[in-house]
């Protein structure tokens, strides 16, 4: 748009003066007509629609998956511990995100709220910023207690009495309820008559709130966990140290000597454990909610820049995401939880199914250095997975970077690269199939599933590789062959493709993978109720026994995969339902809402690793020697609360 300059009015060249304002209101009126036609107007709708439907299933999962963890908290009194009172503070205040603050939002979004009304602008604004600061009052508050627990964990156990908990979660609250509803005091005059976040909050309270909620919590966070990896490290060249007996003239200062090691070991690694499991739900609330200050941060400091109603609308839909995340991580990763989870719903779980795992990111290496690791089967398909990722980080991610930025205008370089980016995406999926389908072998037949080569693995491998190597490549058949279009996947890729697409490569393995996943969890189910494991433990027959241990090992394997394939879908499932839309719908999102979505979809590469060394327990032990430290003993009974 072009501005009317004042100076024009003084010059004595009136007709020039006159063609500068009709210009300039021509300019105006067009983008004026822009944003009043019947086209924008449309497009408008459907992003609302889109959002309203994905905040509606975040909403849904949050809600319950978080009233469950808050349910199996009040029944179980063997939950509450120290940690797990602040986990459930957690939890609960991602349950009113759920229950109210996503409700809130979709009325923001969905209807014209004027921004001038206090109670109905201001009031849900402040609702869900409140919210948002006691979760991240929270996970400061267990960065704080994590620190303490690793320094002294007797002293900690025993110093830590419910009342003095409680009142922590009470000045956490009452801190976060102050900060959410300053806005009421300390708001600016809108621009115009739209209630939205950018709209209503004065820039002094975003940039106060940035530094003081966002900003010195994240860097005192990050400050405690590199020093609580450093402890780690220190006490694990130790441990050895701490095993010794001790050396005393008295020999009741030794037994007491060598309780006082014992508790301080057992104590020290159940503190380790849960600081690992606590940084992961730090890491995935940081990744959840950063796109969304950075975009506050855009929108106050750089005035010319524009930011797309379409993506705020998307990076909100991603801070929200957090709350119905967090549930999954306590299922998965907090022992106790899962257990009580589990029996709720009316499952038991074996004793061998509650091993916990250490994060590490050498999984490809340390599989080929490692035979131990080459006995299984699984642990093949784990690999040609992982080297999936590394050819989606190394290859796939710089392709579409390429493509993004519009430097690709050759056309069979553009065709080319298109293919190798969709082939790079297929691949994942054939493997995640071929995991699930060896994981219902495993469990309906696990003698002759343990008598299997584990190299046989090899044809399911090269099988999802070469199907998806061709199946990316056929776009050089099935192209537009405009060689004039911009190097983009709706440009380039006919419908008819994209469609063939859809159905072979994502729609149809997500009902495998459904209906594998059933059929797993009938058998799982059959089995826990019948307690034939039990029953087979003190049976004679040596092949009974047998098929007992080794389907106990298949379950763990297949209820640690379950949690790879959860994140897999949840990574996956924007880009499918984007695609589904714009193959079915002929909706026309912008680009950076598509790439946006792209780049969620190649976030699964950056989660596996960690998922691998945290459920697999011989990638764990393999990960622990590659990097010589010591490793775990397997008849240490540690009954940690996470």
């Amino acid at each position: 748009m072009s501005f009317i300059n004042e100076n024009e009015f003084c010059c004595d060249n009136d007709s020039h003066s006159q063609m500068n304002i009709n210009g300039s209101i021509t300019s105006i009126h067009h983008h004026m007509s822009f944003f009043e036609s019947e086209q924008w107007i449309k497009r408008h709708e459907r992003v609302n629609v889109i959002f309203l439907v994905a905040e509606f299933i975040i909403m849904i999962i949050a809600i319950l998956g978080n009233s469950l963890v808050i349910i199996v908290f009040i029944k179980n009194r063997k939950l509450r511990r120290k940690t797990n009172y602040y986990i459930v503070s957690l939890c609960f205040a991602d349950f009113l995100v759920g229950i109210i603050g996503i409700p809130f939002c979709l009325l923001l979004v969905s209807t014209k709220l004027p921004s001038s009304n206090f109670l109905l602008c201001l009031l849900p604004i402040s609702t869900l910023l409140t919210f948002c600061n006691i979760s991240i009052f929270s996970l400061f508050l267990i960065s704080i207690d994590r620190i303490f627990s690793i320094n002294l964990p007797l002293n900690s156990t025993l110093n830590s009495t419910t009342k003095n908990v409680m009142l922590e979660i009470a000045f956490v609250w009452t801190s976060g309820i102050f900060v959410g509803f300053l806005p009421i005091f300390w708001h600016k005059v809108p621009l115009n008559d739209s209630c939205m976040l950018y709209n209503v909050l004065a820039d002094g309270f975003q940039i106060f709130r940035f530094i003081f909620v966002i900003l010195i919590p994240a860097c005192t966070m990050f400050a405690i966990y590199c020093n609580i990896y450093r402890i780690i490290i220190i006490q694990l060249k130790n441990e050895a140290i701490l095993k010794r007996p001790p050396i005393s003239c008295c020999e009741k200062s030794k037994e007491s000597l060598a309780v006082y090691h014992t508790s301080q070991r057992v104590l020290l690694k159940r503190e380790l454990k849960a600081t690992v499991n606590i940084s992961l739900i730090i890491f995935i609330f940081i990744i959840t909610w950063l796109p969304l200050h950075i975009v506050n941060l855009v929108t106050i400091f750089c005035k010319s820049c524009f930011i797309s109603r379409e993506t705020f609308l998307l990076v909100l839909a991603i801070a929200h995401s957090s709350s119905s995340l967090d549930p999954l991580i306590y299922a998965y990763h907090m022992r106790d939880i899962r257990k009580s989870i589990l029996k709720l719903l009316g499952l038991q779980i074996p004793k061998t199914l509650n091993s916990r795992q250490s994060r590490n990111t050498f999984i490809l290496i340390v599989f080929f250095k490692d035979k131990n690791l080459q006995k299984r089967k699984i642990n093949f398909l784990f690999a040609s997975q992982a080297l999936a990722d590394i050819f989606v980080a190394s290859i796939g991610i710089p392709l579409i970077l390429l493509l993004y930025t519009g430097v690709i205008k050759e056309y069979k370089l553009c065709t080319f690269t298109i293919s190798t980016v969709i082939a790079t995406r297929i691949i994942p999926i054939n493997n995640i199939v071929a995991i699930s389908y060896d994981r219902y072998k495993a469990l309906s037949n696990s003698i002759q599933y343990a008598m299997t080569k584990p190299f046989k693995s090899k044809h399911p491998i090269l099988l999802s590789w070469i199907f998806g190597i061709i199946t990316g490549y056929l776009i050089c058949f099935y192209n537009t062959g405009d060689a004039e279009l911009e190097c983009t996947f709706r440009k380039k890729i006919t419908k008819e493709y994209m469609i063939i697409l859809q159905f072979i490569c994502t729609i149809i393995p997500l009902l495998i993978i459904f209906i594998i996943y059933t059929l797993v969890y009938i058998m799982m189910r059959k089995v826990y109720i019948n307690h034939s494991c039990d029953e087979c433990t003190s049976d004679s027959k040596i092949l009974k026994k047998a098929k007992c241990k080794i389907r106990r090992k298949e379950f763990s394997a297949t209820i640690n995969m379950l949690a790879i394939v959860i994140t897999f879908g949840v990574c996956k499932l924007p880009l499918l339902i984007i695609h589904l839309i714009y193959v079915f719908g002929n909706l026309q999102l912008h680009k950076d809402i598509h790439f946006t979505f792209i780049a969620i979809n190649h976030l699964n590469a950056l989660i596996n690793p960690f998922l691998y060394s945290f459920f697999l327990k011989d990638f764990r032990t393999s990960c622990k020697k590659f990097l010589n430290l010591p490793a775990e003993r397997e008849s240490t009974a540690i009954h940690s609360s996470l």
